[in-house]
């Protein structure tokens, strides 16, 4: 998309969660992982599915501090945090 766009996203965001062809964003495994690993590369906003909320939530503090966590449901919500210059 943002190829097609000519719009980057920022070199600082993540996501992880599979979408649907329907545009629905669906929970995964492994979400402490994840989000070390994102820490570990200089990722600051991360995009989890609504679904793993609690998943994120129930981490220790030092995982979670300094990461900016957007839960997202559809690739709408996905669309807004990745190119936020596109949005009316």
């Amino acid at each position: 998309i943002s190829l097609a766009l000519g719009v980057s996203v920022s070199s600082s965001l993540a996501m992880t969660g599979e979408v649907t062809i329907a545009g629905l964003v669906l929970p995964v495994g492994g979400i402490k992982e994840k989000a070390i690993a994102a820490k570990q590369a200089g990722i600051n906003t991360l995009l989890l599915p609504m679904a793993n909320k609690e998943d994120f939530n129930i981490l220790e503090d030092y995982i979670k501090s300094n990461l900016e966590v957007h839960f997202v449901t559809t690739y709408q919500d996905v669309f807004k945090v990745a190119f936020p210059s596109l949005n009316t």
